[in-house]
């Protein structure tokens, strides 16, 4: 109990509430030490006036009163005895009478006592009735009747004066007492006063202890407060310092045209580093729908990384940043009523620190921070920096995406020029030929057969040539996105049945089986049919001049949800997994492939297919095939649901 006791005044005495209290207090105890001796210095000095001004002063006049009394009775008593003293009685008795009078009147300016007044009447009447009777004693004595005067001496003077004496003897016994009274006060007080200012002067001490102990407290704490600011402020330094020397070399990473992934990661590990954090992600995207488009990770093992599998979606916590718009500081990310849950291989996290990354207002990403469940929780200071990061990763993200669209520019420029003077090459090759041979004819003379032949040739590189052109134009409408259809319903085996008929003919040259399969049951297509003509005439023209021969072509219809599905097989080589999400870019090839084609083929088919609301993907397999497979919407009145997303790499 003791114990505790000290420790809760110990903990009362904390600063800054104790200071002001206990100086309060001091104040307060001071000054009443002050007034509290003014007051018993000025009680004291009103008793001491009272004695030397009032007790004692009537204690000598009263007396002096008294003595004049006797005096008078005396005068008297001689006129009786010594008849020459009687001629000079009255004037004696007048003097005495006079001097009585004198004290008497000095009495009475003196300030009375409490219940001194009463007294005095009761004394001053007395003396009135003695002195009456000795001038009644005068009066006979002076008419020389002396046994009158002795007559009224003994029977009425001698009862008076008693009478008036023992009235003075009261008023000097209590003037007296009152002195006494007063002095026994003085004393008394003294000692109160005494004990009082020593009780105080011990509660000063006590307390300007206190005080000095408090203060000595406030001054460590000062000290503290101002070495942990300081901490801070060198903190602050070389969090800023690191955060200046991670943009350097996110913008050398920039500058060296360092793709967007690698500018990504760049940035996440100079935030891990700078924030002293365990871990660190950066995603790109907003949609809660689909996964971030870029997700890179800092901090975890690549393995585990590959075990955890692909890129969240902005949802739950993660999704809690854009969705607020603003950073979101948790001391434990388990707390949040937004966390759902890890995936099962990933390390525990406690402290975290999530900051969006906008571009002119807009959310275009997020920088997460993850320290281990027990570590120190991330504090406004890192807020701030993880912000700034933040900031200078959405300038460097944006300017890695527009060096990825100028290489991307500068490789379809290429690729284009490539294309250009490979596949025009040969076509205007073949009819520079056929025109010379045409233009020697008139002189050496040319078979009527070989004459055919040539402009046949010029034909078919007149065609080719035109086709590439057409090729190119519509790539460059469906850059643009201004790749035009005429929507109509259309039945779906008369399409199919055009498209096989227009390469049957270059299947049996390839020496293979061209088949296909339509529902009877399938809706009509809502469709511009010379665009899904020409998407099925690519897909069969790969698919017959990758396959080898004696292999299988075909051509499948089906429902997909309630989009209508064309699916194009075949038994080729197959495509190899890494080279899957390449195979719908503009002049994409496979490597053993290359200048089988322009390369715009597929890359037109999805331009088309998504023009019309639908999707377009590829499955395949090494050496058993590839299945190319787009949708469209139905004709009937039921409005198509949006495609689901597939989960490939495409989608």
């Amino acid at each position: 109990m003791a114990s505790n006791g000290r420790l809760s005044w110990l903990a009362w005495l904390r600063p800054p509430r104790a200071v002001v209290v206990l100086t309060g207090v001091v104040v307060t105890s001071f000054l009443a030490s002050i007034i509290y001796a003014g007051q018993i210095t000025s009680a004291i000095d009103g008793m001491a006036y009272d004695i030397g001004e009032n007790a004692t002063p009537s204690v000598r006049y009263l007396s002096a009163a008294r003595t004049q009394l006797f005096t008078m009775v005396g005068v008297l008593n001689d006129a009786f005895v010594a008849p020459t003293h009687r001629s000079t009685l009255r004037p004696a008795i007048e003097r005495a009478h006079a001097q009585l009078h004198e004290k008497l009147d000095a009495y009475v300016e003196l300030p009375f006592f409490p219940g001194e007044h009463v007294r005095y009447q009761d004394t001053r009447q007395a003396i009135d009735d003695a002195e009456r009777a000795v001038q009644h004693v005068v009066d006979r004595i002076e008419q020389g009747d002396l046994i009158g005067g002795e007559s009224v001496r003994d029977t009425e003077m001698t009862a008076a004066v008693d009478r008036a004496d023992a009235a003075l003897e009261a008023a000097v016994n209590f003037d007296a007492e009152q002195g006494t009274l007063l002095s026994r006060s003085i004393q008394a007080l003294r000692r109160r006063a005494q004990r009082t200012l020593w009780i105080l002067g011990v509660l000063d001490v006590a307390l300007a202890v206190s005080l000095m102990e408090i203060s000595r407290r406030v001054s460590r704490q000062h000290l503290a407060l101002r070495d942990r600011q300081q901490e801070a402020d060198r903190e602050m330094s070389r969090k800023l310092g690191a955060t200046i020397q991670a943009t350097v070399y996110v913008a050398q990473k920039i500058s060296e045209s360092a793709p967007l992934h690698a500018v990504a990661q760049v940035t996440v590990d100079q935030a891990r580093q700078v924030l002293l954090a365990d871990y660190a992600a950066l995603g790109l995207g907003t949609d809660p729908t689909v996964p971030f488009s870029v997700w890179v990770f800092s901090g975890m093992d690549p393995h585990l990384l590959q075990t955890i599998g692909r890129p969240p979606r902005p949802v739950g916590v993660l999704g809690a940043v854009p969705r607020r718009g603003e950073s979101l500081r948790l001391n434990d990310l388990a707390s949040s009523p937004e966390f759902g849950e890890l995936p099962p291989d990933h390390p525990r996290i406690g402290p975290f620190l999530g900051v969006p990354i906008q571009d002119a207002g807009r959310g275009v990403g997020n920088l997460y921070l993850a320290r281990k469940p027990g570590s120190e929780a991330f504090s406004e200071q890192d807020e701030r920096v993880a912000a700034l990061i933040a900031s200078s990763a959405a300038v460097a993200l944006q300017n890695a995406n527009l060096n990825g669209a100028l290489r991307q520019a500068v490789e379809a420029r290429e690729d284009l020029l490539a294309v250009v003077s490979h596949d025009l090459r040969n076509p205007l090759h073949a009819i520079k030929l056929a025109a010379e041979t045409l233009g020697a004819a008139e002189t050496k003379g040319l078979l009527p057969e070989n004459r055919v032949r040539c402009i046949e040739a010029v034909r078919r590189g007149t065609r080719r040539m035109s086709r590439l052109i057409e090729d190119l134009l519509m790539a460059a409408k469906a850059e643009n996105g201004r790749l035009p259809v005429d929507l109509r319903a259309e039945d779906v085996a008369s399409i199919v049945d055009e498209a096989v008929q227009e390469s049957i003919g270059a299947a049996e040259e390839h020496s293979l089986v061209l088949e296909s399969s339509v529902p009877r049951e399938l809706p009509q297509a809502s469709c511009d049919r010379g665009r899904i003509l020409q998407v099925l005439a690519n897909l069969l023209g790969n698919a017959i001049k990758f396959t080898p021969a004696h292999g299988h072509v075909s051509v499948d219809v089906s429902r997909r949800g309630t989009f209508v599905c064309f699916s194009v097989s075949d038994t080729g080589a197959g495509i190899a997994a890494p080279q899957l999400p390449h195979v719908f870019e503009r002049y994409w090839q496979k490597k053993e492939d290359r200048r089988r084609g322009s390369g715009l083929g597929l890359y037109i088919a999805k331009a088309v297919v998504e023009s019309h609301g639908g999707k377009i993907w590829v499955e395949s397999e090494v050496g058993r095939g590839s299945t190319f497979s787009f949708t469209v919407p139905p004709a009937s009145g039921v409005p198509a649901e949006p495609e689901p997303r597939r989960p490939s790499p495409l989608s």
